[in-house]
């Protein structure tokens, strides 16, 4: 497994001592972006540009390596995310585990070292100021050192044991064998596996003990422990804004004085974590009531009642929102890149309706893009659920829960509250129940006043047609790796619905109808 280490700190920390000694105590390459600045001949130079130039260096040497299976570590402030995100797609790309540490000093401590002239570094201390008020906080886990607390030995040490722990897990063998000992809390029997292509979750009688595989995606990254521990503190946090009484702990996986592997207790080694759930009854699943047509228009107004209240607590700062113009177009059109599984099911059509499709979603948003920016300013987008499905709700006697919200991805979450109520109003018509979903938009409208006017209504209907695309891009991914028979239903039902919005989006705009 290659191995990716990101030394990030403000200038004169010590990052570079730090990541140079590591270096070289362990092989691995250290690649630093104020000796890449001078290679390039851009001492000086702090264009956007410019240092654009430096990060691309950077990404290509480490790369390289990376794809060699060296282990890479690279050094330079990382102060924002926009400069770290391109390194975490990169260890995505080579299948790297990622590790970040941070290096710090007290501000006396590097008044001092910047004060004096250093070997490839041009930061003076109004640098370092420049740069500590524009620092972004490091979104995730990761490793905390100071250089002017701890010997640089001692610093190499910490690091080295911070990755080999990292790279521990749990295996579905060992999973398997807590579940048939009962090494859990809670009734032993009956329990059972659930595996997911991110998770397996133990059921028992009381529990539900959700453990993250060690797997990475270009939406998810799990690979060490440290990234899942991080997921399920985030998911039990998340999760209990909906579902508190749902959502109970983080537990320790690990060994205990006996060497027996359990969750929970009291343990000497830590190689995995879970997130423990109080079990409900599967029978008040709504996806389970719509099926038996047990979906009553007062629950479904109860349930947009509640989201309305959830939405207005969880407003986002348009400066959280991290949107940019074209995100919307990009993440639409990544269904046309599918065009052999839906010619394998609709056949030669497919690619009429692609284009048709395609060209009816990009002058939707050429003329709508200007609306979606405005609604981030006006307090429209919401640190939501990000999954709001029939699956995902519960309709008990006391009133809904809705759970497993999206924590593992903030933009899948980070959203227009109207792109969230479209989520389950489009879920509600895949299963042939528009009735309840105007019931459920009634209690939400109740206490929101939204969607009301035109436009806010075009919006709604292409969020609509947008959670439609999702849901057939997974169905259609899902054919393409299966026996074709299995999921062709599904597809073909999302096929259908996303291309029954497009009419009517066409049909509400006019604009569209006429090419412009």
């Amino acid at each position: 497994m290659a191995v990716l280490i990101l030394v990030c700190g403000l200038p004169g920390t010590g990052k570079t001592t730090v990541a140079s000694a590591f270096a070289a105590a362990t092989g691995a390459l250290h690649v630093n972006s104020d000796v890449l600045r001078k290679k390039l001949g851009l001492m000086g130079h702090y264009t956007p540009a410019d240092k654009a130039r430096v990060y691309e260096a950077l990404i290509e040497e480490a790369k390289t390596a990376l794809m060699g299976k060296r282990p890479v570590i690279v050094d330079s402030t990382f102060y924002q995310e926009k400069i770290r995100e391109p390194f975490r797609r990169l260890a995505t790309d080579c299948g790297a585990e990622l590790y970040w540490i941070m290096v710090g000093a007290s501000e006396p401590v590097i008044r001092e070292r910047v004060g004096k002239e250093r070997a490839d570094s041009e930061a003076d201390f109004a640098v370092y100021e420049k740069i500590r008020d524009a620092f972004e906080p490091l979104a995730g886990p990761c490793l905390q050192v100071w250089s002017d607390r701890q010997s640089l030995p001692d610093m190499v040490t910490a690091i080295g044991e911070y990755v080999r722990r990292g790279a521990g897990h749990v295996t579905f063998e060992q999973i398997q064998t807590i579940v048939d000992q009962g090494l859990f809390p809670g009734r032993p029997a009956p329990a059972e596996v659930v595996e997911t292509h991110i998770s397996w979750v133990i059921l028992t009688p009381d529990f539900a003990f959700k453990i993250k595989k060690p797997v990475g995606f270009h939406f998810l990254d799990f690979r060490t422990l440290y990234q899942r521990e991080y997921s399920c503190r985030e998911e039990l946090r998340l999760n209990r804004r909906l579902a508190p009484q749902m959502y109970l702990d983080v537990l320790p996986v690990g060994r205990d004085a006996g060497n027996t592997l359990r969750i929970g207790g009291e343990l000497t080694e830590t190689i995995d974590f879970a997130v423990q759930m109080k079990r409900i009854d599967n029978r008040c699943q709504m996806d389970v009531l719509l099926a038996q047509n047990k979906v009553s228009s007062g629950q479904m107004y109860a349930l947009g009642s509640l989201i309305a209240s959830f939405h207005r607590e969880h407003v986002l700062r348009p400066e959280a929102v991290g949107y940019q113009p074209g995100d919307m177009q990009k993440d639409f059109n990544d269904l046309f890149s599918l065009v052999k599984p839906a010619c394998g099911i609709v056949g030669e059509a497919a690619l009429a309706t692609f284009e048709f499709w395609q060209k009816t979603a990009d002058r939707f948003l050429k003329r709508y893009e200007p609306l979606v920016l405005a609604r981030i300013q006006n307090g429209d987008w919401v640190d939501g659920h990000g999954d709001l499905h029939a699956r995902n709700i519960f309709l008990l006697p006391e009133g809904p829960l809705v759970f497993d919200c999206i924590e593992f991805n903030p933009h899948f979450r980070k959203i227009d509250r109207l792109n969230e109520l479209a989520f389950l109003c489009m879920d509600l018509d895949a299963n042939g129940r528009a009735e309840l979903s105007a019931d459920f938009m009634r209690g939400y409208r109740e206490k929101s006043g939204l969607p009301g006017t035109p436009d806010e209504i075009s919006l709604f209907l292409y969020y609509k047609a947008y959670r439609a695309n999702v849901r057939l891009k997974i169905a259609l991914l899902e054919w393409a790796g299966r026996i074709p028979e299995v999921p062709a239903a599904a597809a073909l039902r999302y096929w259908n619905l996303l291309d029954t919005y497009m009419r009517e989006l066409v049909e509400w705009a006019p604009f569209l109808r006429k090419g412009s």
